[in-house]
This record gives C-alpha cells, sequence and structure tokens, in this order.
C-alpha cells in the first residue's frame, strides 16, 4: 500500500490512528480480522505475531510519507519524516465532507480507506500539495545555493590566478562580472610588493 513518486524520495501512505495518537502500521493480512488494526508487526520468519486494536477506536487518519532525501554534492542520504494534520473520521456516513476532508470508515475498512478511489484521490492529491511539491522545492533550493558556492569559488580562484599572472583589472573585472572586488584584491596585491625608498605604489586603472 502506498504511493511512491517517480524519483523515490516519497514514500506516502494513509495510516488510521487512535485517540491517543497512536497509528496503525498499514501492514494488513495475517489471519487478523477486518476490523481490527494492526499497530505492531513482530518479523518473524515462521510464525508472525501482531498486537492490534479495535478498528472502532479510530478517530481519524493522517498520511505519512517516509521520504529519502539524497544530498548529491555529498553523496549521502537521510530519511525525513513528514505527515499531515489529521483528517478525522465522521460517524455517519451522511457526514462526510471530502472537500473539508472528513471521512468515513466502517470498522472494517479503516485499515484500507485509501482503496477507495475518490479517497485515494483525496490523499495523493494533499500528499503532493502539502509535502511533495514543497520538500522537492526546498531541495532544488539547497542543491542550487551548493552549486552556487562551488561556482562561485571556482570563480574566485580563476580572479586569483588571472591577477596572479599580471592581467590588467578591468580586463577582470569585464570577463569575471567582479568589480570592486578585484580592484581591491588588486590594489591589496600591489600594496604588498617589495618596494623601494620612497615609492608610492598605485593602482592599475581610473581610481574609484
Amino acid at each position: 500500500m502506498g504511493w511512491i513518486t517517480d524519483d523515490g524520495l516519497h514514500e506516502g501512505r494513509l495510516v488510521p490512528e487512535f485517540r491517543d495518537g497512536r497509528r496503525g502500521t498499514g501492514v494488513m493480512g495475517g489471519g487478523v480480522p477486518l476490523n481490527q488494526v494492526i499497530v505492531k508487526a513482530d518479523d518473524l520468519a515462521y510464525r508472525p505475531r501482531y498486537a492490534t486494536r479495535p478498528g472502532a477506536e479510530v478517530v481519524g487518519w493522517r498520511i505519512v510519507c517516509d521520504g529519502a532525501a539524497a544530498d548529491r554534492g555529498m553523496h549521502q542520504a537521510t530519511r525525513d519524516h513528514w505527515h499531515s494534520d489529521l483528517l478525522p473520521r465522521v460517524t455517519f456516513r451522511q457526514q462526510e465532507d471530502l472537500d473539508e476532508a472528513r471521512l468515513w470508515a466502517s470498522d472494517a475498512e479503516v485499515a484500507v480507506l485509501e482503496d477507495r478511489e475518490d479517497v485515494g484521490e483525496l490523499v495523493r492529491s494533499l500528499w503532493q500539495e502539502q509535502h511533495v511539491r514543497p520538500a522537492d522545492a526546498l531541495r532544488i533550493l539547497k542543491e542550487a545555493r551548493v552549486r552556487a558556492a562551488l561556482a562561485n569559488r571556482d570563480l574566485e580562484r580563476a580572479v586569483d590566478s588571472a591577477l596572479h599572472v599580471g592581467l590588467n583589472a578591468h580586463e577582470i573585472e569585464r570577463a569575471s562580472g567582479f568589480y570592486p572586488m578585484v580592484r581591491h584584491q588588486r590594489s591589496l596585491q600591489v600594496a604588498s610588493l617589495p618596494r623601494a625608498p620612497g615609492f608610492t605604489a598605485q593602482r592599475s586603472g581610473p581610481q574609484l
């Protein structure tokens, strides 16, 4: 159960929640009655065991997402856990309002509510709107910031190299887009040169 984005960075699902905040695991089957929600599963090879709670005690659902946010620059991956606000469970079918994300399910359906086509479309839309698109936008911004920092570092090194081989500050400014900084660096380099007695350093090009 659940949904995965094409890039594999987000894995979302709808899980039932109880009044005390405990949630279902999303695991089903194993001979557990439909009106029971699995809240803990011991992954034993031959005889799995489950802890359950009655579906009648479910007060609503949350959309949860386990996202692997890859930092391509550092070749690392971290897990990001997100959950939506509670989507409340209403008592009677006629009280359901999908526009307000107020949902109804029988006790036997609380663990599989997202299988309903209309509910599935709703929660996937909320997941995309509230989490996936904002998280991806932040990730793209962070990656762009890293690329910009690396490019800026390379440009500064190129400026230093050009200054070192004696290129005119104005030529460097036109090529690099660095204006006051190049002239400042040039003046510092000239100022640091050994001087003969009575020598006064002059900056190349027009004075600022």
